[in-house]
């Protein structure tokens, strides 16, 4: 967990907790065993911790307009700083039991070590090339990152399934994938919104 909290960027902002990254970083050595022990527990439990799906939303100027136009702002999304070291946790797990037993396709780019849109056009250039067909071909490229946030939970909970997670792995990810909330703050008004 230590390594986890000191890759974390130095910044201020923070999320309900009013715990910074900044903040933490002269006690990560005191802090990193509480914090691993509370992951495990909650890995263990398969309950994400709510308190750490409560986005605080803030509007950031943008740097040009008029300072009472809306639309001069651009809104800045805060977790919990210790929800975010347990996402990479887990995130770190996965990806090396996907990478284990091959669970990803071998055309995948996105969200693998060493791999990238750069060299998923690489490869799609590479293959064209070797074909030497006298065709011309077009190609387009689609952003799908934020497509997921559309899907149900229930078909990443199938999908999980069908990779062998089950328990108390897969009841985490439900509870990770359910019942978030954000409070959005523009000068003195709070409004508390859940999806």
């Amino acid at each position: 967990m230590t390594k986890i909290l000191k890759k974390l960027k130095k910044s201020r902002s923070s999320g309900l907790d009013d715990i910074s990254s900044e903040a933490i970083r002269p006690v990560i050595d005191e802090i990193a065993p509480a914090l691993t022990s509370v992951i495990n527990s909650s890995l263990r439990e398969g309950i994400f911790p709510s308190e750490y799906k409560c986005a605080k939303v803030i509007c950031v100027f943008k740097g040009k307009g008029a300072r009472e136009d809306p639309g001069c702002y651009r809104p800045i999304s805060n977790l919990a700083l210790f929800g975010k070291c347990q996402e990479v946790a887990v995130d770190m797990q996965l990806r090396k039991f996907c990478e284990k037993y091959n669970l990803f396709g071998s055309h995948q780019h996105g969200f693998r070590k060493a791999r990238s849109t750069t060299t998923a056009l690489l490869t799609a250039i590479t293959r064209w090339r070797s074909e030497r067909s006298k065709k011309f071909r077009g190609v387009l490229f689609f952003d799908l990152s934020a497509a997921y946030d559309t899907l149900s939970m229930e078909l990443f909970a199938e999908k999980a399934k069908i990779f062998g997670i089950e328990g108390s792995e897969l009841a985490w990810f439900r509870s990770y994938l359910s019942d978030h909330s954000q409070v959005v703050q523009v000068n003195q008004a709070i409004r508390s919104l859940r999806w």
